[in-house]
């Protein structure tokens, strides 16, 4: 006699919902252990401004400065300055999807440098960090972030 037009749209919408605030809060937690890693590792070199680690784009700048050691001084520079072309790369045909991937290689590479200054175990952390699309490395960084480099002549 009564016939249901219900097809379970609500239950999906709750679902996705779920998954998007789940999704939504790992993400502000990642973000938030790579940025005080970067942030105390900034300190202990003596980078100025170091809550730069704080803000998505100037996070680069910090991440360069501490492979100074491998790049040189305007290491900061080079790195954001690949992150900001790699942002506006992916607006132009063909070279939009070649360009962030060169610049996210590279930042696998600069990842492995940091992972070098200040664990033993920089080779397992890179694989681990490539295996994740890059996601562990936060993880990693705030886990390394009170190691005392091992280069000597770090800034």
């Amino acid at each position: 006699m009564y016939e249901s037009t219900y097809n379970g749209e609500l239950e999906l919408l709750a679902f996705f919902a779920t998954f998007l605030l789940l999704f939504l809060a790992v993400f502000i937690v990642v973000y938030v252990f790579l940025a005080i890693g970067l942030m105390k590792m900034a300190k202990r070199e003596n980078i100025e401004n170091p809550w730069l680690a704080w803000i998505p784009i100037a996070q680069s700048y910090i991440l360069g400065k501490l492979v100074s050691h491998k790049q040189g001084e305007n290491s900061g520079w080079i790195v954001l300055g690949l992150t900001i072309l790699s942002s506006f790369a992916s607006i132009i045909p063909i070279i939009g999807w070649i360009i962030p991937i060169g610049v996210g290689i590279y930042m696998f590479v600069l990842f492995h440098w940091i992972y070098e200054k200040y664990s033993n175990k920089a080779a397992l952390m890179t694989i681990f960090t490539v295996l994740s699309a890059g996601s562990l490395s936060a993880i990693f960084i705030f886990a390394i972030r009170n190691n005392e480099s091992k280069i000597e002549s770090a800034a």
